[in-house]
């Protein structure tokens, strides 16, 4: 796609705004609902059916669709609901979710669109809902929300959390899907240029749990040229030591 160089700040202002961000903007979701629909949703052809979808560079960068075989509303649930704006914890409980290159597709793309917007801290009592996505096979995925309970624990000083199931209960089934390719993801992944002009700190890596491990090279040590600190008393033992072994 040609972009043509701007000739007015607004026009340099919004192309900024549109380049690629360390921090991307948060991100604006358009859902629409046929007029030929039933009370849970449907076609004719794919009956009770969701898509979930994405862009980037106003093209369809991933799309998925997926068929719902159990519905049961949050009215069922008598557990309340959550503060407005409270910051989802969402949950991707199996290994297909790494292993199947579909499914870890599809898990971004929910951490994507529950995600959202970014915030610098959370204080402990805005972890309020959980999202849980549960991969029974390439194909079942059990949709759940739960509400957390913090509650205090007599043994010790963090809280005790307990969940009650928020609704609404769905089981999915992973139909049709079109992911882009990796040169397309990758491009969707791109840093800005000042980040990658950044010089990288050599002989550095981070360890399982996040910290900077760095690893220095030093020179050959030579032991016996290092200054030490001469105390006086010893010196006199060693002296007296040698002339005991002359006189004998």
């Amino acid at each position: 796609m040609r972009v043509e160089k701007t000739k007015t700040r607004r026009g340099k202002n919004f192309l900024e705004d549109r380049a690629p961000k360390l921090i991307e903007n948060d991100k604006t979701a358009i859902i629409m609902r046929g007029n030929k629909m039933s009370e849970i949703v449907g076609k004719k052809k794919r009956p009770n059916t969701l898509t979930f979808g994405r862009f980037f560079d106003y093209q369809i960068l991933d799309m998925v669709e997926l068929q719902i075989e159990k519905f049961v509303s949050s009215e069922e649930f008598k557990a309340g609901g959550v503060t407005a704006g409270t910051k989802p914890c969402i949950i991707l409980q199996s290994s297909l979710f790494e292993s199947d290159p579909t499914l870890q597709r599809f898990g971004n793309l929910m951490v994507d669109w529950f995600r959202g917007p970014v915030v610098e801290t959370v204080r402990l009592q805005g972890l309020e809902l959980i999202i849980s996505l549960t991969a029974l096979d390439e194909k079942k995925i059990l949709f759940r929300f739960y509400k957390t309970l913090l509650k205090r624990s007599p043994n010790s000083e963090n809280p005790k959390v307990e969940l009650i199931e928020l609704g609404p209960q769905i089981d999915f089934k992973l139909d049709r899907s079109k992911l882009a390719s990796d040169d397309l993801f990758s491009t969707a992944l791109k840093k800005p240029k000042q980040e990658s002009n950044k010089p990288k700190d050599k002989n550095t890596k981070f360890d399982a749990f996040g910290n900077k491990v760095a690893k220095v090279h030093t020179g050959r040590q030579r032991l016996d040229e290092i200054q030490t600190r001469k105390v006086k008393a010893l010196k006199r033992k060693r002296s007296r030591s040698e002339n005991m072994e002359v006189d004998d």
